[in-house]
């Protein structure tokens, strides 16, 4: 990871609800904890997996370099988030880690035609 010091969150910058999930992170975790990066502002040369995984799901790249998608994308950044890491323990149990999974692909692939 590129900056040693956070992690880094990439998401479609073209997405109202991407744009809104941001803004709402880095509200509460700042900007020293999260680095978000437009996926659509980067060569592919540079990006972290392959441009069409990007397109289906945010990644979550650890301080190791480690790579997580979608659902648990999401459960390592609320767990960065002051006041809602309880959130992502308590999604990592039963039933909320079976749900998880199929719910985040179900708003991921309707995304841009959520209202926001």
């Amino acid at each position: 990871m590129s900056t040693g010091q956070r992690l880094e969150v990439w998401y479609d910058g073209n997405c109202n609800l991407c744009r809104q999930s941001r803004s709402w992170c880095e509200q509460r975790a700042g900007r020293s904890r999260l680095g978000f990066i437009d996926f659509r502002a980067v060569p592919d040369d540079r990006l972290p997996v392959p441009r069409h995984k990007l397109e289906t799901s945010m990644w979550v790249q650890t301080l190791d370099g480690q790579l997580l998608s979608g659902f648990d994308g999401w459960r390592r950044i609320l767990s960065t988030v002051p006041r809602w890491r309880w959130l992502a323990q308590l999604s990592g149990v039963p039933p909320f880690r079976w749900l998880g999974p199929p719910l985040y692909r179900l708003v991921a692939h309707r995304r841009n035609h959520l209202p926001t």
